[in-house]
């Protein structure tokens, strides 16, 4: 990733949240996963080795640009997806050099560099032409959070659990048991599930 790349994204930030400009220094990216399981894994890999929030879930089933390359789900398939921000204030504070290193990281973390596996990450600014004014994909499904991502893939036949790893199973029938009242964003999720607490770190 270039140096070119952070600085717009940077000048993004500065003009959308004036009152920080001197403190903020965010990255975000898409990830689009055409198997549930990479989809989990590469979400949790995210989120808890890399301190990472995860802004948004969605589904989508048209393909789209980014930047050189087409993101296109296979025919008749889903690509199960998510936003992430990784950031040099939240939720622990570290530098911007660090910010980057840990994006380029994850960027080339194996879920997203085995073509086989039809899964992609792209850089939000490359999609800015995709997207409507509330910084959503026009043609993708979103979701209030990850529960009910799961619950409509499943209700609608998206995804099988019969197909996946039986650790990840178990995580996802318990987060098919969470209401969109129960939860309302990530580090609630983690603390009132999973134990984590990021303010400790």
């Amino acid at each position: 990733m270039g140096k070119e790349e952070f600085k717009i994204q940077h000048v993004l930030i500065i003009l959308t949240t004036p009152f920080l400009i001197s403190k903020m220094f965010e990255l975000r990216f898409c990830c689009f996963c055409s198997d549930i399981s990479d989809f989990y894994n590469a979400k949790e890999d995210i989120f808890w080795n890399y301190n990472c929030v995860i802004k948004q879930y969605f589904i989508l089933k048209e393909s789209i640009q980014c930047k050189n390359k087409i993101i296109k789900p296979e025919e008749g398939k889903t690509l199960f997806s998510f936003m992430y921000k990784i950031s040099d204030y939240f939720p622990k504070k570290r530098s911007i050099e660090e910010v980057e290193d840990f994006a380029n990281k994850i960027q080339n973390l194996e879920y997203f560099n085995d073509k086989a596996r039809r899964n992609y990450i792209c850089n939000l600014e490359y999609i800015r032409n995709e997207l409507d004014k509330n910084w959503k994909l026009k043609n993708a499904r979103y979701f209030f959070n990850e529960a009910e991502l799961l619950k409509y893939c499943y209700k609608h036949g998206l995804i099988s659990l019969e197909k996946i790893p039986s650790h990840i199973k178990q995580n996802i029938k318990e987060l098919l048991k969470i209401t969109n009242r129960e939860i309302k964003d990530e580090k609630e999720l983690a603390r009132k599930y999973f134990g984590y607490n990021w303010d400790k770190k």
